[in-house]
């Protein structure tokens, strides 16, 4: 042991460099991954703080049940379920699945999002508005007035304050943007409000720890004021005095900020909807509640404070089988802390540092391996000739693993103490002590240090083992090269099979889901990654092979300077291009697939240009075509047209055929089908996949038929002649049978449907758009009254200047009693919403970069801690060569060249990455859109392969640069040296 210590430091004195390249790598993927994990366990331990701030001075909450029970509640607990965020509403933004099926019968939209219908049919009668963008509030369950009573006699409760709370849009006009409150509202149409949730309270004294302002008398005020929670009022950057715009319907009221109590939660990811307790909150006197909603006050909240002496859980088990007959379930700060963390950003952070865990875990492997494979390469004469003094094989590994250890632990305590204090630096609310990494952050620093590095120690040492005596006379070249390539074919083999997996079981007809889907997971995914591994090094040899010209000629040098750069090292190299390939062939793959899957959701010039869609009015359809004249637009482009949202039967739901379908409902639209779709010039030009334009168009005409798109058909496999059943949502139980007169190809309904309003019944996800003739859907569901106009409007006017122009008449025909003052602080007034096919690409564009540019982080990060494997697979590869250098500057090479010299050799290593991760990367994508044929949320989606090639043009430069980079590190070491000390050195 004492021989092995004494090796150890001899050769971290003589390549300190080396060593220390390797150290700085892994402390910094060490350091990533104790920040991520910290950064989570930080956010679940502040939820206690926090849990505890929004119960104020109660104790228990009381609310209805949708689904389960409130989730972490006594009654979730007690059949054993953890919650899962529907229950009490905590996270769910709908109701729970009865809720959802009432809602589905009755034409009800989810609460928050829709309101029951009071009269007329879809773009029938006033009073009906779109589920997926009205304003209409919902109360959902509300609790019963025999509950209350009893509770109000309860002796053990000192305090008692019923609240309605309801999800309305909320907010203001925006002086900075320039973005008004309707604005708002428009760009949220078809996505999770982020507003607060609405709650009149019969407080008359705050139960919250009040910031600043003041709190009313909520019992009794009929002031049009209220008091917001503070981290609302930090994310839309609101402060005591402002006005707040709530549109409930039609209703428009102007409230004014008087106060802000202490909420953490800004965000409504939290406590969305309307059966339970809203995390983030805008509290209003509950006389005001009427004439800002147009709704009844009835609580569906009930907040308790017990006195002193009760205990609380026996006061939970008395009651709760009276809240279980009620209806009701109990909520506390144990309930409040289990929702936070199902919070989505949580669990987004959750998954980000797991994510975390995998790449550091192939970066250290890699580093360390490239490390020590250099270390082996380099001393091959040396350790050839301690084997030749008689040290043993075992002594030899035992150095090699001792180098690894070497590498890993100042590297693991290096990374958990600059990810402490990274962590104390970025959350400055706990203080140095309490942002100590927790245990967990610990392990997996250590599991990814120590556990990576002796993985990565195993092929060098055996390796190391294999060297006789006699290879002491041999050039570190020749046994590299001898050594490295015969296994070449071997690995390549492997690797094509590795490869041919997840291709092989999607191809072959016949397999089911249940086959397909557990091998292409469980086999495929690890064999692309074997896959990778092994044809690494013959990835590094085309690319020595293919890229080498043109290297030399871009940076002027001969060719036979490049023609070993990176077969000389061949394990080396190859380990560098994998280091590399862990973020750039993720990074890829992300934006392949990410982009593929935005296709089918990108409208295109099949369907018409714009959409305009109206709330809180309607038209009759004898003076459409007058509508159509004075906005702007010509009325033979663009058409009125009659929408339902009827529910496909539960028995054509129950067969086989349509096991893969998971939404319930279909949007119908009732188009004039000669006049959108016939002609030239149709503006309905919609790509017949089975059947053909007169036969179905015939079909419509005469009789009850659709054309239905393809992913729902090949969801629900239907085909052109088949019987579809719809529900008839005015009339529960009424089946109406439509026939699939074709089925179109209609990329970009989805985007389309779920923005412009045209969802009319829930607001939630459909199985598809389906077009009839307008006769048959205003026969078969009794529309009368038109709410939706689509064609093809003048490419000169734009979105804004229709929308305009339609509120103007629509203020001008007074219809929805636009402008008229109802109270102080209420009036009522139309909205309008306009649908182009430039705004809908833009807005699924910008959706897609968020989210894409989001995902992308960690594998650009992995990419750039992997530069460090680069330089010192660069630094190694000169230090190699010293001698021959030297000798090359000593006959009239200038430094210019050898700096370009090694700056070829690390742009071949980046273009050897760059090949295998494109190649990985499209295999990947092309696996992971084809698996979407075995069902996927939006129905069977199967777009083609597409590549944004200036996003992996990106990648690839950045890659490129970066090796630019750590080449001119290792290029500098060497040419500040003169050429006799260079010839002096002799390698190995």
């Amino acid at each position: 042991m004492r021989f092995l210590l004494r090796l150890l430091r001899a050769e971290s004195v003589d390549q300190p460099g080396r060593m220390l390249t390797g150290i700085g790598a892994m402390l910094v993927s060490v350091c990533l991954i104790v920040w991520l994990v910290g950064s989570y366990d930080s956010m679940i331990r502040s939820f206690d703080e926090e849990a505890d701030s929004y119960m104020g001075v109660y104790d228990l909450c009381i609310g209805p049940v949708s689904r389960g029970g409130m989730p972490g509640s006594n009654r979730s607990r007690a059949k054993g379920e953890d919650g899962d965020g529907l229950g009490f509403g905590f996270l769910g933004t709908g109701t729970g699945l009865k809720d959802k099926e009432a809602a589905r019968k009755t034409g009800s939209g989810m609460p928050g999002q829709g309101r029951p219908e009071r009269s007329g049919r879809s773009g029938g009668k006033p009073g009906r508005e779109s589920a997926a963008f009205s304003s209409a509030p919902s109360l959902g369950r509300t609790l019963p007035d025999s509950l209350v009573a009893e509770l109000k006699k309860e002796p053990s409760i000192e305090t008692m304050h019923l609240a309605c709370q309801v999800r309305v849009p909320i907010g203001k006009n925006d002086t900075r943007t320039g973005q008004t409150f309707d604005d708002f509202i428009r760009s949220r149409m078809g996505t999770p409000s982020p507003s607060p949730m609405l709650v009149a309270s019969d407080a008359s004294w705050c139960p919250f720890e009040m910031e600043t302002g003041r709190w009313p008398d909520m019992a009794v005020s009929h002031a049009m004021e209220g008091v917001l929670g503070s981290g609302s009022a930090k994310m839309f950057d609101i402060h005591v005095g402002d006005m707040l715009s709530i549109r409930s319907g039609e209703r428009v009221s102007h409230v004014k900020v008087v106060g802000i109590v202490e909420q953490p939660q800004g965000s409504v990811g939290v406590g969305t909807g309307s059966a339970g307790p809203a995390l983030a909150s805008f509290f209003i006197p509950r006389p005001v509640f009427k004439a800002i909603t147009g709704e009844e006050w009835q609580p569906n909240l009930v907040y308790l404070r017990l006195r002193e002496s009760v205990d609380k859980t026996a006061f939970m088990r008395k009651w709760q089988p009276v809240l279980e007959s009620s209806g009701a379930a109990f909520a506390d700060t144990e309930a409040v802390r289990r929702s936070m963390e199902r919070n989505r950003s949580v669990s987004m952070m959750k998954s980000s540092a797991n994510s975390a865990v995998g790449l550091v875990l192939f970066s250290c492997i890699f580093i360390i391996f490239t490390t020590l494979s250099m270390g082996v390469r380099e001393r091959s004469r040396k350790l050839a000739l301690m084997r030749a003094l008689g040290v043993s094989k075992r002594q030899i590994a035992g150095l090699v693993f001792g180098e690894s250890l070497m590498l890993s632990i100042p590297a693991m305590v290096g990374g958990l103490l600059a990810g402490w204090v990274l962590l104390a630096v970025m959350d400055t609310r706990h203080g140095w002590w309490a942002s100590c990494p927790s245990w967990d952050a610990v392990l997996l620093a250590l599991a990814c240090a120590l556990a990576g590095g002796l993985i990565a120690a195993v092929i060098p040492a055996w390796r190391s083992t294999r060297l006789s005596p006699m290879e002491m006379c041999e050039s570190p070249f020749e046994s590299a090269a001898r050594s490295g390539r015969n296994f070449l074919p071997l690995l390549f083999v492997i690797g094509i099979l590795a490869w041919s997996v997840q291709p092989v079981v999607l191809l072959i007809p016949g397999l089911g889901e249940e086959i397909v889907k557990p091998v292409f997971t469980l086999a495929g995914y690890p064999c692309l990654i074997l896959g990778a591994l092994c044809l690494a090094p013959a990835f590094a040899i085309v690319a020595e092979r293919v890229l080498a010209p043109f290297t030399a000629y871009l940076l002027r040098l001969p060719g036979a300077f490049l023609r070993l750069q990176l077969t000389s090292n061949l394990a080396q190299s190859a380990g560098t291009v994998i280091s590399m390939t862990v973020g750039l062939g993720l990074f890829m793959a992300i934006q392949m697939w990410g982009y593929s899957m935005l296709v089918p959701f990108t409208p295109d010039r099949t369907l018409p240009n714009t959409l305009v869609s109206v709330l809180h009015a309607d038209f009759a359809s004898d003076e459409c075509r007058e509508v159509i004249r004075e906005i702007g637009m010509d009325p033979d482009k663009v058409y009125p047209i009659y929408v339902e949202e009827p529910s496909i039967a539960e028995a054509q739901l129950a067969s086989p055929a349509f096991a893969a379908v998971k939404q319930k409902t279909v949007v119908v639209a009732g188009v004039p089908l000669r006049d959108m779709m016939d002609g030239p010039d149709a503006s309905l030009n919609l790509q017949f996949i089975q059947g053909g334009r007169d036969e179905a168009l015939k079909k419509m005409e005469s009789g009850r038929a659709v054309l239905i798109p393809n992913t729902f058909a090949d969801t629900a496999h239907l085909k052109v002649g088949d019987m579809l059943m719809l529900d008839n949502p005015s009339s529960p139980g009424e089946i109406k049978p439509w026939e699939v007169a074709g089925v179109v190809a209609m990329p970009g309904w989805h985007w389309l449907t779920k923005t412009s309003g045209i969802r009319v019944r829930t607001g939630s996800f459909i199985a598809g758009l389906l077009i009839a003739d307008e006769a048959r859907v205003r026969e078969t569901y009794g529309v009368d009254r038109v709410r939706f106009f689509w064609g093809d409007a003048p490419e000169d006017m734009s979105a804004e200047m229709f929308r305009f122009a339609l509120e103007g008449v629509l203020e001008k025909r007074n219809h929805g009693k636009a402008g008229e003052i109802v109270g102080r602080g209420v009036e009522i007034k139309p909205m309008v919403k306009v649908s182009s096919r430039e705004t809908l690409t833009q807005s699924v564009g910008a959706r897609a970069d968020s989210v894409l540019d989001a995902m992308s982080r960690l594998p650009l990060i992995a990419l750039a801690i992997a530069m460090l494997a680069v330089m010192n697979t660069v630094m190694a590869s000169v230090r190699s060569r010293r001698h021959a250098i030297g000798v090359m500057r000593a006959v009239g090479v200038t430094r210019g060249m050898v700096v370009r010299m090694v700056w070829a050799e690390s742009l071949l290593l980046g273009g050897a990455a760059i090949l295998l991760s494109f190649a990985f990367a499209s295999l990947v994508s092309w696996g992971a859109l084809e698996i979407q044929r075995f069902g996927f949320v939006f129905g069977t989606i199967v777009p083609p392969l597409h590549i944004p090639w200036l996003h992996i043009l990106f990648g690839s430069v950045m890659t490129l640069f970066l090796c630019l980079l750590a080449g001119t590190v290792a290029a500098v070491r060497i040419v500040r040296r003169p050429p006799d000390q260079l010839m002096k050195d002799i390698p190995g």
